[in-house]
Formats: structure tokens, sequence, C-alpha cells
């Protein structure tokens, strides 16, 4: 249910946003277990953040686990932050 101070106009784009989004992209598995995010307003923008790079893997084709295995491991190698840009999942190479 959308919010009803959007005008009907507002609410009709929002609704064919989400359909057409429901329609090609599969959501993220909910977890088995409860999250640990629950209670916790900073857990929950984390697992945000990681939902946000899995999906943005998907839609660029590329592997989410090994993308962030390989950025977490430059990250702890000492990447220069200057150079956060390369680890950004439309820069990260694809395999050929």
């Amino acid at each position: 249910e959308y919010p009803q101070t959007l005008p009907s106009n507002e609410r009709a784009i929002v609704a064919e946003f989400y359909a057409a989004r429901d329609n090609t992209t599969p959501p993220l598995p909910w977890p088995s277990i409860a999250p640990p995010f629950i209670g916790h307003d900073t857990g929950a923008q984390n697992w945000a953040v990681i939902a946000s790079l899995i999906e943005t893997c998907k839609l660029n084709g590329i592997e989410p686990h090994g993308y962030l295995s390989d950025v977490l491991t430059a990250i702890a190698q000492g990447h220069k932050q200057t150079d956060i840009n390369e680890l950004l999942p439309w820069n990260y190479p694809k395999p050929v």
C-alpha cells in the first residue's frame, strides 16, 4: 500500500516503478534466521548497503561473492582511499 499523501498521479508512477522492478529482478532471499539488525537502525543501514552492493553487482553482470571478496581483500591489503572508484561494481573487471 502506498502512502495516501501522494497525489494520485504520483502514486501511479511509484506503483509502475515497483511493478517494473519486481518483474525484472528477483529480490534477495530473506535469511532463514532472524537478521542480526533486528531492533538496530545501524544494523539495518549496514544490511541495506550490502544488499545494494549485491544487487548492483547482479545488474552489472558480476558475481557478488567474488566481488565482495576481492574488494574486502584489496581494502585489507591497503588499497588507497583516493582510488576508491576502482573498487566500485561498475568499474570492476568482468571475467572474459
